[in-house]
């Protein structure tokens, strides 16, 4: 009798814990190959732009790699270690209305072209891992975010809804690049060259909750080993083959950040949900 009572008490108790699991779904895993510059160059904002447009076009400046070491990263290392359970990639990259959610949005021919004309998808400047969708920024405000239905937190709650049987938030995860210095994000200009201008990687990690609330934001930043020191004024001499090293290492020091700093950020996320 002590042995079935036993038995129907753990049944209960696992019960009750599997219940109180709570879970997310990665819906984005996306890197932006477009190098920010800020204020490290001189001259023409619209050369500096070009430059970078121009790298970010190229096939030779590659960083699906980068991603997908980020991607490995989570996925191997910091998700067993959540306190919230991560629904499995498959379950969410074969989800029929997640394969077609950009479609969907691109169905709005009004928001679309605005949208195109904003600059937020472009699909030689932003590459995913395999299976994800390429989602324009989540927090679009404005009349470009109002006419394409990405106003506020809609992109999230769309796809909260997606999941709403499976999962009690969805996670948010991309990369991206600047040109800037260690001393200060903007640069530091003296004699005429800008000292120790460096590459830098950011890292930004997202949780919203069914609402479409933030939970958190992290946003967590590496600076490359090597660094560019540029005389003010002069033309922009970086090619695909000087910029690629540069950012796999800021992309290292970014990684050892956040191995270090993500465990605890994330400590109590399940409470937040």
């Amino acid at each position: 009798m002590k042995t079935l009572f036993s038995i129907c008490l753990i049944a209960v108790l696992s019960a009750s814990t599997f219940a109180q699991t709570k879970r997310v779904a990665v819906v984005q895993f996306q890197a932006d190959k477009l190098i920010e510059s800020g204020d490290m160059f001189g001259g023409s904002d619209n050369d500096i732009t070009r430059h970078f447009t121009k790298i970010a076009e190229d096939p030779r400046f590659n960083v699906m790699p980068i991603l997908e070491q980020f991607h490995s990263l989570f996925f191997k290392d910091f998700a067993p270690k959540m306190p919230v359970e991560v629904l499995p990639e498959n379950v969410v990259l074969n989800n029929p209305a997640y394969k077609n959610f950009f479609q969907e949005v691109k169905k709005n021919p009004t928001g679309q072209k605005l949208l195109a004309l904003a600059g937020k998808v472009d699909a030689q400047q932003n590459v995913t891992i395999k299976g994800y969708q390429p989602l324009i920024e989540e927090e679009s405000t404005g009349l470009v975010a109002t006419l394409s239905g990405t106003a506020k937190n809609a992109y999230q709650v769309q796809l909260m809804r997606i999941f709403d049987d499976q999962a009690d938030g969805v996670m948010f995860f991309s990369l991206g690049f600047t040109m800037g210095s260690k001393k200060s994000l903007l640069g530091t200009l003296s004699g005429g060259t800008v000292q120790d201008g460096r590459m830098l990687a950011y890292g930004d990690i997202r949780l919203y909750n069914r609402k479409g609330q933030k939970v958190f934001a992290i946003r967590k930043v590496g600076f490359s080993e090597q660094k560019y020191d540029r005389v003010l004024g002069s033309s922009i001499d970086l090619k695909p083959e000087d910029l690629l090293p540069m950012c796999e290492s800021a992309a290292k020091n970014l990684f050892k950040e956040l191995e270090e700093s993500f465990p605890k950020m994330t400590r109590k996320v399940d409470a937040k949900l």
